[in-house]
């Protein structure tokens, strides 16, 4: 079994746990030794058992685990690129965990630091880069590119040849018709139908989607 450490602690990190336990189930695949928060009144926190070790400064300590960074919220994912290249650690040591429902076809691309929680799907040709984040059920068609940074709340339905740029951040149940393209930055507020490309940087909401404000 690879030793893994989760960082930061909050609510995708506790998800990210479950995906963990899941795949053990499934075949006995990952050891995770905690999580690592900068917080120091998380230190000592637990969920299932497995508690917050500290901060960063313990990544030396572990030098052979494998590193999952799931921070990511409506009000940080702009920043997701800074926060985790902070890290300074290399491509190679970062752990992407696949929950053992999802469907997908041999021809999805991955890159490294992605977490796809329960019940997704993903069909031919989906790409998803690096450090990207797909809560459940989301469903993820033909040709559809998720560059690196991203998240994608659970229930969003995607449909094909849609390109979501890089730290984009689109909220639950959202749906996204064909070929459209998320520019680099936007949100996507829960529930929003996207008919037309969203401009970098932009806020939707509702249906159809329209601007709401610039971020």
């Amino acid at each position: 079994m690879t030793d893994l450490l989760i960082f930061p602690y909050g609510g995708n990190s506790r998800e990210a746990a479950d995906v963990v336990y899941a795949i053990n189930q499934e075949k006995p695949t990952w050891n995770l030794l905690g999580f690592l928060d900068d917080d120091p009144l998380k230190k000592g926190q637990l969920y299932r058992n497995v508690s917050v070790l500290g901060g960063r400064e313990l990544l030396g300590k572990y030098p052979d685990a494998k590193i999952l960074m799931v921070v990511g919220s409506p009000h940080n994912y702009l920043n997701r690129d800074k926060i985790i290249s902070g890290l300074k650690i290399p491509a190679d040591r970062y752990a992407s965990l696949i929950h053992p429902s999802v469907k997908f076809t041999p021809s999805v691309k991955m890159g490294c630091n992605v977490l796809i929680m329960a019940n997704v799907v993903l069909t031919a040709n989906v790409s998803i880069g690096n450090h990207c984040l797909i809560r459940p059920n989301a469903v993820l068609s033909h040709e559809t590119v998720i560059k690196d940074y991203s998240i994608i709340g659970s229930n969003v339905s995607i449909s094909g040849s849609v390109m979501v740029e890089e730290l984009c951040y689109v909220g639950a149940g959202v749906q996204i018709k064909e070929s459209v393209t998320i520019g680099r930055g936007a949100m996507l507020g829960m529930g929003a139908v996207v008919v037309k490309s969203v401009a970098p940087h932009t806020t939707v909401v509702g249906n159809p989607a329209r601007p709401l404000k610039k971020s």
